[in-house]
């Protein structure tokens, strides 16, 4: 186990998560997602280092399959999320509406 990049990796998540709680709620949301959605950026950029086309290939069907799989759990979340919160502030037609683009969006 690498240990300097562990604390290393411990240390910038609390530099992100600190800056990050600095925005606004709204900028704050869309940090986030800015920031999930560059994950698997990193390994295209090291397989193109590496020269590794297959690994640029397999990387780029498990960065879309990571997407699909999000949305379409966002999706499932849609469903259940009434009765997890019964007392939602959101309109009665968003779950529905949300589950299914999301998990149109996911297939």
């Amino acid at each position: 186990m690498n240990i300097t990049a562990l604390v290393i990796g411990f240390l910038t998540t609390c530099l992100i998560v600190y800056k990050f709680n600095h925005y606004a709620s709204y900028k704050r949301h869309k940090a986030y997602v800015v920031l999930l959605a560059t994950f698997p950026v990193y390994y295209w950029i090291f397989a193109l280092y590496a020269l590794d086309f297959g690994a640029l290939i397999n990387g780029g069907i498990v960065g879309i399959a990571f997407f699909a799989i999000g949305f379409m759990a966002h999706g499932i979340y849609d469903v259940v999320h009434l009765s997890l919160y019964p007392h939602s502030v959101a309109p009665n037609w968003l779950p529905e509406f949300c589950r299914s683009v999301d998990i149109l969006l996911g297939i």
